[in-house]
């Protein structure tokens, strides 16, 4: 099963099995387990014995947990860090006055409440309903711990007293873009152009080595808040899962050596997998966002508008049907063009085109490329977007599969490198 799985997780895609190769040798397991299962416990044996010599056995955990639930809050406190404040829950009551000002709930999940620190600074205080989920938030709360990105929320405290799970965010008081959307408030096309790149860049900067290679996994307009100023701060890290964690990188490191990686995907392929997933939904996701961002259509939910997006290039070969009519002067439209031709990469779907999809480095120069194509041409008469140099960004070389696209970009790997690339 072992061997199974890791042919499965391989990086080199070339030599992984076909899914029905896949079921066949599970059915040939399956029975070989009915009829001589001391066949199955000897090959468990053998292979845990190669983990006998000073190494440990894989962990494959429960989704993208961190934690079980036996996990002690002193534990779950230690890995939050010393930038996260720890309160009792009588000082939440007293942030919060009793409770007296709710926000509303984030779903079914929490109910979110207004707060006052002793410094006067307004905070958001979610307070967790369902302890089954608990693992999940947590997760994310230790994640969020240890970023540091000026467009992405921060967390400030929280409280674990008596299964009690309350986290403590900076308060953003203009709400989700979603709402933005939704509302009558005027939006014009350079400060959503400065919306959409501030989000991007805080992805690449959770895509990166930097920050341990994190995967968002909820990319959405309703998870990307807006301050006064209209910078947007991305939040809800309740999905998000980190390739590699603070213990397992050396002190110091400004960037994932091979090595490393190549450890890692070995000692736990399932979070390989995870991270991969949610790197690649990141991408999409974001894809959709950028379709709202240039729509202001908040009646369609996100898949259903990348459909009407993508019917409307396919049928007009333009998105002007479906832009908004507030942003949509003559000198505009070239650019609400291109964004929306970045949306639809964005967002392929189809197997064999997976890889045509730009990884958000390449979303963040693709879209400050567009911004300054467009202050050329509406500063300098007669500039115009030119859909080829936009569209130079995107490497000539190879592209990397999979997490490595992620990583590296669409550059080549050394051939010295030794985690194994396919072109």
């Amino acid at each position: 099963m072992r061997k199974l799985a890791a042919e499965c997780m391989t990086l080199d895609i070339r030599a992984r099995p076909q899914m029905n190769d896949v079921a066949k040798r599970l059915r040939v397991l399956k029975k070989d387990l009915k009829g001589s299962p001391q066949s199955i416990l000897a090959t468990h044996s053998s292979w845990q014995n190669t983990y006998k010599q000073g190494s440990s056995l894989p962990s494959f955990k429960k989704g993208f947990s961190f934690f079980k639930g036996n996990t002690s809050n002193s534990k779950i406190l230690s890995e939050l860090g010393n930038s996260v404040r720890i309160f009792t829950k009588e000082e939440i009551s007293e942030v919060t006055q009793n409770y007296s000002y709710p926000l509303g709930t984030a779903g079914t999940s929490a109910e979110v409440y207004k707060g006052t620190l002793e410094d006067n600074t307004l905070v958001v205080v979610d307070k967790f309903l369902h302890e089954d989920s608990n693992e999940l938030f947590i997760n994310g709360g230790i994640i969020l711990s240890q970023i540091v990105h000026k467009n992405i929320i921060k967390l400030l405290g929280c409280c674990l007293e008596d299964k009690t799970l309350i986290f403590i965010y900076e308060y953003i008081p203009k709400g989700s873009r979603f709402d933005i959307l939704a509302s009558q408030e005027d939006l014009p096309l350079d400060l959503r152009m400065r919306i959409a790149i501030k989000t991007a860049e805080a992805l690449e900067h959770l895509h990166s080595s930097a920050a341990g290679i994190i995967g968002h996994g909820g990319v959405a307009t309703s998870t990307i808040l807006l301050d006064d100023n209209f910078i947007p701060k991305l939040t809800d890290f309740s999905r998000a899962c980190k390739l590699i964690k603070k213990s397992e990188a050396a002190a110091g490191d400004i960037a994932i050596s091979s090595s490393l990686l190549e450890k890692v995907l070995y000692n736990d392929p399932s979070r390989y997998g995870s991270v991969l997933i949610n790197l690649e939904r990141d991408v999409y996701k974001f894809g959709g966002v950028l379709m709202a961002l240039i729509s202001r259509d908040k009646n369609t939910d996100h898949d259903e508008l990348i459909i009407k997006f993508t019917k409307a290039y396919e049928t007009d070969k333009s998105g002007k049907a479906m832009f908004d009519h507030d942003i949509t002067s003559e000198e505009d439209i070239a650019l609400l063009e291109e964004i929306g031709r970045l949306a639809l990469q964005c967002t392929i779907l189809k197997g064999d085109e997976m890889v045509k999809r730009p990884t958000m480095k390449d979303v963040v120069a693709h879209l400050r490329m567009l911004r300054r194509s467009w202050k050329e041409r509406t500063t300098e008469a007669g500039t115009q977007v030119n859909e080829t140099d936009a569209r130079s960004l995107m490497s000539a070389e190879p592209r990397l599969p999979n997490l490595m696209r992620h990583l590296f970009g669409y550059w080549r790997i050394s051939p010295s490198d030794p985690i194994i690339t396919c072109y």
